[in-house]
């Protein structure tokens, strides 16, 4: 059976309560609902391999990729999901990765082993488009070692990397009249992200441009 692989944060995870962000909205809608790479997978029938997590930098992203690359066969369709360059990684005292997600997480930017202005420091510093030139090289070597398959990049959000941006769909926040804060695609919102990569994904299969 042919596989979907999804590599991404908290936008291709999907849902559980295993996630500390989505624990009020699980429990706020009574059940668990799908998020697109679930969709997908039932839609194409395809049997879903996702390593989407939450929190994670576009190092982890790849990271993750190049664990199981040796796995994806030609016949697999491959969803990456970009988050923003601005998110990073140290290793912690325990020689752990630590995650940092200074847009949407403020009370990452502290670290035990190093003080507040050195992480500002690194935030500033990773404002340089020379980060996204960082993950359109991986994205080069991505789409050479995957020349037989189909890939598709997208990203939430507006950034200097070479992936198709897709946002504007319902949010948390939407469906549930700001009760809650949360900006993460709502249940709506990830079926018509997964309508917008169905359709991209018969485009390309089609050879279209897109």
């Amino acid at each position: 059976m042919a596989k979907l692989w999804a590599f991404g944060d908290s936008f291709t995870e999907g849902f559980n309560y295993n996630q500390h962000w989505c624990k009020e909205y699980l429990d706020w809608k009574g059940y668990i609902p799908k998020g697109y790479a679930e969709i997908l997978s039932e839609t194409l029938q395809l049997e879903l391999m996702n390593f989407g997590k939450c929190a994670w930098d576009n190092y982890s992203i790849f990271e993750s990729f190049c664990r199981v690359v040796k796995e994806i066969k030609k016949e697999d369709l491959v969803i990456f999901g970009w988050t923003n360059p601005i998110r990073f990684r140290l290793t912690d005292s325990n020689g752990d990765w630590h995650y940092f997600v200074p847009s949407v997480m403020p009370d990452t930017i502290h670290a035990e082993y190093m003080n507040k202005d050195s992480i500002q420091q690194i935030i500033s510093n990773r404002h340089n488009s020379k980060y996204s030139e960082e993950v359109n090289l991986w994205i080069n070597l991505i789409e050479h070692t995957l020349k037989d398959n189909i890939v598709i990049h997208w990203t939430p959000f507006d950034s200097n990397i070479n992936a198709i941006v897709l946002n504007g769909f319902e949010t948390i926040r939407n469906e549930t009249n700001a009760v809650l804060k949360d900006v993460h695609y709502s249940e709506k919102g990830q079926l018509q992200l997964s309508n917008t990569l169905l359709t991209l994904y018969n485009r390309i299969k089609k050879k279209d441009i897109i």
